[in-house]
């Protein structure tokens, strides 16, 4: 859009937080200014060519609206580099002046440069790490999905994170070669090609998400994927359990359940099959959950069809497919898997929960995502730990520790000020957890054991430590170490950003702190401006996209934008606490919008799963999952 930086004021922003986010002190910035002007006065010419080439990248990621700009800007990168230590030779040149003797430019830049290396290399390899574990997880993703029945010759219509391992996977492995795998660039050109597929009688899946197709076609999961069909549904899949529960007027036919989900670990995988005896009138959410003999453990929430086909959609008679992943419990009682169907904001405590199947227990050999440690805290033997190092004030999170005993050892945590021991505190500040040692029946070797238990942040924000004892016996904190009556498992920084007063919380992570509409006059074919700002109110792990809609009094989509942050190019998992971000949006309107009231509707939602952000109120609990702006009216 070659016109984005004149009529565009965002795109400087966005650019210059790219650039600032590498080059984030001063003093860097200042050489790299002093290293553009000495190297022009230097040698003008090479110094003209380096800043006109800059200028074009700079250029070129102004107008190209992308999420990952900054892999456009490298060579700009690049160019500041360069600026950045001739400025640093030419910084050396006015401090330790050498009359009668010119140290060389090359050697001082090789000098330079070479004492960055090391540390270059440390960085790459932690982020190819990274990366790696991140295609990893990809690829057996799609590699799960290729191995669905997925039906001969059909289209796979996939959003930019879902379309990577499919294609690989078939174009480098030889994986279901029939299946035509496509990206599109926006939304408009999905819903044409989906619409021209299904007329031409070729099955279509989704690997992304589309709106407003429940109104004319028919959904159904397919694993992670959603089946478009012209026709409803009307058997179960071979692989179904058949049942006969009854949820007033829907009923579960049958479920599929998977102890070991194919598409991720330490997950669970199940389907479950929907029949409505007439037309539904009301919008109910699918729950699900695990429930042992000491807790229940809500999993998943959602409208059924991967989030995508709402009961009000449903035809009578017509059988849909729905799928649901839940997280592993951690547990050695025996474990119901439990559903319920209830209006969206039902509080779980008051559903009409029912059985559809008990299975055994599953017990993870190895603790995921955790520390290795070497504790010897009495009769037990540490050897992993798992737990949050930030936590939100009053928010209590899980620890879990794995090793072995000869038999059930019960630990206490706490946690501790930073610097100090449980005995140089006052017992009534301190709060031991007692932790439970799991032992599942049957699935325990060798004395391999998990603790848990529940750590309560009701304390003053601050920096803490996470400790582990067996009283009354003495523990040994490493290899060779002397007995101590506790043990160190790591910092716990308890912190986060007080809700601003009027705003907006999302699961306590986002608050959307104002809305600001410059108008709220819509015209057909035109757009509404947006601004928006948000501030993170603790250190956030996912990605969440954005969604703007405009919808009429018949919830129809008039307008909508979907979008992670500042025009995809700030993830909310790079969000800093308390940083407050500024996000523009120009929601276009549709061409057959109507004289009428309309509304705005604001929210996040996690491309992977499609669900939304809740909206929860002082007491944790969910009131909405979008923020209504109501007022809005067309131009006749």
């Amino acid at each position: 859009q070659l016109t984005a930086w004149l009529n565009d004021a965002t795109r400087y922003d966005i650019v210059g937080r790219l650039f600032a986010d590498e080059w984030i002190f001063f003093w860097t910035i200042l050489l790299i200014f002093v290293g553009a002007f000495y190297l022009i006065l230097w040698q003008w010419r090479y110094g003209l060519i380096v800043l006109i080439t800059w200028l074009g990248y700079v250029f070129y990621g102004l107008n190209y609206i992308v999420p990952d700009l900054s892999v456009f800007l490298i060579p700009a990168q690049i160019i500041m580099a360069i600026w950045w230590t001739v400025g640093l030779v030419a910084a050396l040149d006015l401090i330790f002046p050498k009359p009668g003797v010119r140290r060389t430019f090359l050697l001082e830049a090789l000098f330079i440069l070479a004492g960055l290396v090391p540390l270059l290399v440390t960085a790459g390899n932690q982020t190819l790490d990274r990366i790696n574990q991140i295609q990893l997880a990809n690829v057996h993703w799609g590699q799960a999905v290729l191995d669905l029945p997925l039906d001969h010759e059909a289209a796979i219509l996939a959003d930019s994170d879902k379309f990577p391992p499919l294609f690989y996977l078939q174009q480098a492995e030889g994986i279901r070669p029939d299946l035509d795998i496509v990206i599109l660039p926006d939304e408009a050109t999905y819903r044409v090609e989906l619409d021209s597929r299904l007329a031409r009688g070729q099955t279509v899946y989704l690997a992304r998400f589309l709106p407003g197709l429940e109104s004319i076609y028919h959904l159904n999961s397919l694993g992670p994927l959603i089946e478009v069909n012209s026709n409803p549904q009307s058997s179960l899949s071979v692989q179904a359990v058949p049942t006969s529960i009854n949820f007033g007027q829907i009923k579960l036919l049958g479920y599929e359940f998977l102890p070991e989900s194919p598409y991720a670990v330490n997950e669970s995988a199940l389907a479950l099959y929907w029949q409505a005896d007439k037309k539904v009138d009301e919008v109910l959410q699918v729950y699900a959950r695990w429930q042992t003999e000491t807790e229940n453990s809500l999993a998943s929430i959602q409208h059924p069809a991967n989030n995508a086909y709402p009961t009000v959609a449903w035809e009578p008679q017509e059988i849909v497919s729905d799928f649901h992943i839940l997280s592993k419990p951690i547990t050695d009682d025996a474990v119901k898997i439990q559903v319920a169907l209830a209006p969206p904001f039902s509080d779980p405590d008051d559903l009409d929960w029912q059985t559809i199947a008990e299975v055994a227990a599953q017990f993870n050999e190895r603790l995921p995502n955790a520390d290795e440690i070497r504790i010897e805290a009495g009769a037990a033997f540490l050897d992993a730990a798992n737990f949050k190092n930030q936590v939100r004030p009053q928010a209590d999170f899980s620890v879990f520790l794995s090793g072995s005993a000869d038999s059930p050892e019960q630990l206490s945590l706490a946690l501790v000020e930073k610097g100090k021991s449980s005995e140089k505190q006052p017992s009534s500040e301190i709060e031991w957890h007692l932790a439970h040692a799991l032992q599942p029946p049957g699935q325990i070797e060798d004395g391999l054991m998990l603790w848990t238990t529940q750590i309560n942040t009701d304390l003053a924000i601050g920096e803490y430590e996470l400790v582990v004892a067996n009283p009354p016996s003495q523990s040994r904190c490493g290899w060779f170490s002397l007995a101590n009556n506790e043990c160190r498992l790591g910092l716990v920084e308890i912190s986060g950003v007080p809700l601003a007063a009027g705003a907006t919380s999302f699961a306590d992570k986002i608050a959307l702190v104002n809305i600001d509409l410059p108008e709220t006059a819509l015209q057909a074919g035109g757009r509404l401006p947006v601004q928006l700002t948000w501030q993170a109110l603790t250190q956030i792990e996912e990605d969440y996209t954005v969604f703007l809609q405009i919808l009429d009094s018949d919830d129809k989509i008039l307008g909508q934008i979907d979008s992670w942050p500042q025009q995809g190019t700030f993830p909310t998992s790079h969000w800093q606490p308390g940083e407050l971000v500024e996000d523009s949006y120009s929601i276009p309107i549709n061409e057959e919008l109507a004289p009428g009231p309309y509304e705005l509707h604001v929210g996040f939602y996690l491309l992977e799963t499609l669900r939304r952000l809740p909206i929860v109120d002082e007491n944790g609990q969910t009131v909405n999952d979008k923020v209504v702006v109501p007022g809005l009216g067309s131009i006749e």
